[in-house]
């Protein structure tokens, strides 16, 4: 008999992990129950994937407070990642905005427009506080998008979301570097020359015209890209047993680690690692709880 024990996945979303007998319905197609997996006779089971907030469902308090433990420990700590991100914070402004856009794969590849425009209205309308008819002049004025739209329903109704707040603060700057785009000079778009830097798995991002129209609305916005200086010296490290070049591995730890250090942060709506860099990676730097989930 094998040692391991395979849980093989047929979708993306086969198995469910339960920790009580009753099970609700879910979008799962199956769930187990984790105290049967220690029945098992293998030294090893292994399982497709834990991705996806709901995938490990827990009622049991002492397992919610493993999960807490566990969570607590999932920001990084490589002191070569911590180094360098506090460094690109710090060139970028004592306080900035942070982005994460993800655009690089299935439906969010799909629907890039619509998930560009979520995004940019949750930093101008919820966290720089421009009013509705506001953010719909600047969206026009900027040209942010081809055509003119309507809100985007959720702002039309509400001005929440999954933007992680703080209190208001207006009078960002810039740290020593030099904004990529004319500063506005009009005192009510003073707000739109707080420094954003903007993550996103969109390759040459600072010259696609998807993000023309961010850059028009905010001057001084920043990319990964523009810190080659400061990513140079993770080019050295190698996995040890191998010797393979670590620095592409490394490259969207660090992108996420510079937004969870902003003064406040957007992310895109269904993605699992927009959730992660504000429930872990923000949440933590700023000396806050955890978010639980599942």
């Amino acid at each position: 008999m094998s040692d391991i024990f395979t849980l093989r996945d047929s979708t993306p979303y086969h198995h469910r992990f339960i920790d009580t007998t009753h099970n609700s319905s879910s979008k799962y197609a199956e769930s187990i129950y984790i105290p049967d997996l220690a029945t098992y006779p293998h030294r090893l089971i292994e399982m497709g994937t834990l991705f996806g907030s709901s995938r490990l469902r827990l009622r049991d308090k002492s397992n919610k407070m493993l999960r807490t433990r566990v969570r607590r420990c999932m920001d990084f700590s490589s002191p070569q990642l911590v180094e360098t991100a506090n460094a690109i914070g710090k060139a970028i402004g004592v306080h900035y905005l942070g982005a994460h856009v993800r655009l690089g794969d299935g439906a969010f590849k799909a629907n890039g427009e619509d998930i560009l425009r979520q995004v940019w209205w949750k930093l101008v309308h919820d966290i720089l506080q421009f009013n509705l008819s506001e953010t719909l002049h600047l969206e026009q004025t900027f040209r942010v998008f081809a055509s003119p739209l309507p809100a985007p329903e959720r702002f039309a109704k509400l001005s929440s979301g999954n933007s992680r707040r703080r209190s208001p603060l207006f009078d960002f700057s810039p740290g020593n570097l030099r904004c990529r785009g004319h500063r506005h000079t009009h005192a009510h778009l003073a707000r739109l020359n707080s420094p954003l830097f903007i993550s996103t798995d969109k390759k040459n991002a600072t010259g696609h015209p998807s993000f023309s129209g961010f850059l028009r609305t905010f001057p001084c916005a920043f990319f990964l890209s523009d810190f080659a200086d400061h990513v140079r010296g993770l080019e050295r490290l190698q996995n040890e047993y191998d010797g393979t070049t670590l620095t592409p591995f490394l490259l969207p730890l660090l992108d996420a680690m510079i937004v969870g250090r902003a003064w406040v942060a957007a992310g895109t709506d269904g993605s699992t690692f927009s959730q992660f860099i504000q429930d872990v990676l923000w949440t933590k730097h700023h000396g806050l709880d955890i978010v639980e989930r599942g």
